[in-house]
């Protein structure tokens, strides 16, 4: 008998990765319990569909000043609405889980807002609301290892496995998202412009580099680099937002193709990758649904400078033919790991082309189906403007600080981001788009400030 439990929506607002790197790790283990899952991003699900679930489970960070992330705003904005009854999700039961950093005031704001309002309009609750805190020595999977394990014990008590049926291991052979099929150079694919050239927003522009001067003097131990855009009179308000999405430095995807051939992983660079689904519920992003070559995802896509998760180490635990490596990754996805998986990973800042190389058994097994479970993508990254659109109409001017620093390990540690714009050259172009921030003046202020202009 081939049995399927009842539908889970998990739904995710995410801002850095972080909630949707949860709410796939969420959806990944529903398939132990044989849950009929769905894995949307909340503005990409239809939210009138709400009043037809049972069962969903919300991932939500909370950004800024206590606001919810970019990807959540039209959802939340629709379920503020007064016109909605306050029974209408009376048959929904619901499971959220927020992550935050105690260090700021409105702690997990975003996900206790959440909460409240969809017992407001009716739901169940599954479980309490689970509160994830990044100042945590194991960050908010010291939170979520528990807050999950309540979430599937209650589950299963209103959704019983039939006699017979039991769990699958926690160690069952996954299934990638994603079909990968590499084949070689297409015509068709453009390696002139970014792979994002074809998802390009309605307020994302091209931006020459004016200057990339270093501010502090060159003895002193942080570099931080003034960078002017020209952008030709797009508008900005005081408070609003750079962003950008770097790529990767030359030297990480150097080693990383260095890790892949030295352990017989044969992908030439200029293999097109080709995406189809495996599971109609888990959908391709939109980037991924254009034919793009293997030295473009490992520059514009792959990010080879993060830091690996708990879902990394159950791949690889997968792939290896060795049991001393299959032992220690094991051993990094339980509970009891998390401090060994702390000190191996996050306090030296290991990223994920060290771990391939320290994990050889493994590495030469890897797909590239599996390249993408283990590779999250690049995340778009924001600065504070600190121009003004009056003195510059035509610019816009950021100040970074350029990260690098020492660990445990030999090799210095680098920040991705500013280290990708500290390279830029003047007469670089780098695509951007314009925030609006959650910075605002006082009305009385901006009164007076318009006093003064008058005068």
């Amino acid at each position: 008998m081939t049995f399927s439990n009842e539908r889970l929506a998990i739904l995710y607002g995410s801002q850095t990765g972080n909630a949707q790197d949860l709410a796939e790790r969420i959806w990944r283990e529903s398939k132990r319990f044989y849950f009929k899952a769905v894995l949307r991003a909340l503005d990409e699900y239809n939210v009138l569909d709400l009043v037809n679930e049972k069962c969903v489970i919300f991932i939500c960070s909370t950004t800024g000043q206590g606001e919810e992330p970019d990807n959540m705003k039209t959802f939340w904005k629709f379920l503020l609405r007064k016109s909605l009854p306050s029974g209408v999700l009376s048959n929904l039961r619901v499971a959220v889980f927020g992550l935050g950093d105690s260090s700021y005031t409105k702690f997990n704001f975003a996900a206790k807002r959440l909460y409240k309002r969809l017992l407001n309009l009716g739901a169940t609750a599954i479980v309490e609301l689970g509160l994830g805190d990044d100042q945590h020595d194991l960050g908010y999977d010291a939170a979520a290892d528990p807050w999950m394990a309540n979430v599937w014990k209650e589950l299963l008590l209103l959704y019983p496995l039939p006699s017979g049926v039991q769990p699958l291991p926690k160690d069952y052979v996954f299934r990638p998202r994603w079909k990968v099929s590499a084949t070689a150079l297409d015509v068709d694919v453009n390696r002139q412009n970014s792979i994002y050239y074809c998802v390009k927003t309605g307020n994302e522009f091209d931006s020459t580099v004016l200057e990339n001067k270093r501010l502090t003097d060159a003895s002193h131990f942080q570099d931080v680099r003034l960078i002017r855009f020209n952008t030709d009179g797009k508008h900005y308000n005081p408070g609003d937002i750079l962003a950008l999405r770097p790529k990767n430095l030359q030297w990480i995807v150097d080693e990383f193709m260095d890790v892949l051939s030295s352990n017989g992983v044969d992908i030439p660079p200029d293999s097109v990758f080709t995406l189809q689904q495996n599971d109609p519920d888990v959908p391709i992003p939109d980037v991924l649904r254009y034919k793009v070559t293997f030295s473009q995802l490992c520059l514009e896509y792959f990010d080879l400078l993060s830091i690996p998760r708990r879902q990394t180490f159950q791949v690889l635990a997968q792939l290896t033919d060795s049991e001393l490596e299959k032992e220690k990754c094991l051993e990094f996805t339980t509970a009891e790991g998390q401090e060994e998986l702390f000190s191996y990973v996050n306090r030296p800042r290991r990223n994920i082309v060290e771990v391939l190389r320290d994990f050889p058994n493994a590495t030469k097994n890897l797909t590239t189906d599996v390249l993408f479970e283990i590779l999250p993508p690049i995340k778009p990254r924001e600065f504070s403007i600190a121009s003004s659109f009056k003195l510059s109409p035509n610019e816009i001017h950021i100040l970074v600080a350029v990260v690098r620093f020492k660990t445990k390990l030999a090799k210095e540690r680098v920040g991705l981001c500013s280290n990708f714009l500290a390279d830029l050259k003047k007469h670089d172009r780098a695509s951007v788009w314009i925030n609006k921030g959650s910075f605002k003046f006082p009305s009385d202020l901006v009164s007076l400030i318009h006093g003064y202009s008058v005068r």
